[in-house]
């Protein structure tokens, strides 16, 4: 078993600036934002959009 702590988790702002989104789990492990295959993240919206 593999204890996941929050504050170990990637932080990223939305490009608009309305939320965030924590990023739990990606495969590749070394993927980036823009070449991930899967993704599993929480997200926090600060504000509605249009």
């Amino acid at each position: 078993m593999k204890i996941l702590r929050a504050g170990d988790h990637k932080r990223m702002p939305w490009k608009n600036g309305k939320g965030e989104t924590v990023e739990i789990a990606v495969f590749p492990p070394d993927a980036s934002i823009n070449d991930f295959d899967w993704r599993i993240s929480m997200a926090t919206v600060a504000e509605d959009g249009p």
